[in-house]
């Protein structure tokens, strides 16, 4: 029988048609872009691909920090998720659910835009949903 453990090579084509900030160079000179649910991380001169893919629905925005190496990502669906993670080490560091804020909804639609603070520190988290949204993260706590 075939072997059902498939792994991800390769990813053609990106997120471009309704995705903001949909593509980013890290600090590494990798460039970083989305693929439904998958952020790739490409070395253009050797054409190698790696892959973080801890969301679950397909990656609507994305942010990149000032230091050049922490990437936030936020997704589609109807409590989507805000991650913020380290490119180098390819390892989400926080993580802001759609309900996640006290005595607050959420966002109830995807995530349309993110911004980080010149000093990095909070993260700007807009939603499509109907209020449009807007948190301000401290992401570090």
């Amino acid at each position: 029988t075939p072997s059902t453990n498939l792994e991800l090579e390769h990813v053609h084509g990106y997120r471009g048609r309704d995705a903001t900030g949909n593509m980013l160079l890290l600090a590494s000179g990798d460039v970083c872009f989305s693929a439904a649910a998958v952020v790739v991380m490409m070395d253009m001169e050797g054409r190698e691909q790696e892959f973080f893919t801890e969301h679950e629905t397909e990656v609507t925005a994305m942010a990149l920090h000032p230091d050049g190496i922490h990437v936030a990502t936020g997704e589609s669906g109807s409590s989507p998720n805000v991650l913020v993670w380290n490119a180098d080490r390819i390892q989400a560091q926080a993580r802001l659910g759609s309900c996640a804020l006290e005595g607050l909804s959420g966002f109830g639609g995807p995530i349309k835009a993110l911004a980080f603070s010149p000093d990095g520190d909070r993260l700007a988290v807009i939603g499509a949903d109907a209020a449009n949204t807007l948190i301000i993260w401290d992401w570090r706590s």
